[in-house]
């Protein structure tokens, strides 16, 4: 997901220079798009746990370069961060 989804957000894998929430978007955005190729599981799976998930699309994608890149491009760019929660003072 870092290779596909880093660049689709503008950004290259560099721990100094990119910034923690690029690397959670092309995380997050990449599962979502993940889920979304796989029709037979649901909305609500990977919220517990992302293993069915994973296992299901390591199945149908064997090898990473079968992966729907531009589906995956699309989720990821559409997924937005959490925003931080400001600390009550």
């Amino acid at each position: 997901m870092i290779e596909i989804g880093l660049p689709a957000l503008g950004f290259e894998d560099d721990l100094v220079a990119t910034p923690k929430s690029a690397y959670d978007r092309a995380l997050f955005g990449g599962l979502i798009g993940l889920n979304q190729c796989l029709e037979d599981f649901s909305e609500e799976l990977h919220k517990q746990d992302i293993w069915p998930l994973v296992e299901a699309a390591t199945e149908r994608f064997p090898d990473h370069t079968d992966l729907p890149r531009q589906l995956l491009e699309s989720a990821i760019q559409a997924c937005k961060s959490g925003r931080r929660r400001q600390r009550k003072g």
